[in-house]
This record gives C-alpha cells, structure tokens and sequence, in this order.
C-alpha cells in the first residue's frame, strides 16, 4: 500500500473516532502493511482482517478493540 493512501485511511479514521464529518472506519483488510510506519497511528476498531503487518512500526500505536482475526504480526 502506497504510504499516501494508508495516510488518507488513517486521517479519515480519525475524524470517524472524533466523530468528524466524512470520517469512516479503516478497513485495512487483506492490506500489505509490510514494514509500513504506523508510530503512533490510533487504529482503535480498526479491521485490520488478514493483514500483513509483518515488520510494521507500531510502536505508540493504538490497536483497542481493532480485528486483529488472521493479521500477520
């Protein structure tokens, strides 16, 4: 996944949780997060079904109640 559109995924993620008009839920099913920076990225209820998240950064970052169901971590 092209880091521009994991931002525009993760920056309407952010207005759905802050309850802002045009937010929506990350649906980062099946995506291929390999070795993607996600420092600090709230992903609280995310889907992240099936993802690759195999060498990601996620340090800092929020996976609350995300579904993490088959996710390579």
């Amino acid at each position: 996944m092209k880091p521009e559109d994991l931002q525009k995924i993760l920056d309407d993620h952010h207005k759905y949780l802050t309850s802002q008009t045009g937010g929506t839920r990350a649906s980062l099913k099946g995506a291929n997060l390999y070795r993607a920076n996600l420092d600090g990225a709230n992903l609280e209820g995310a889907n992240l079904d099936r993802a690759n998240l195999k060498g990601a950064n996620l340090e800092g970052a929020s996976l609350k109640g995300a579904n993490l169901y088959r996710a390579n971590l």
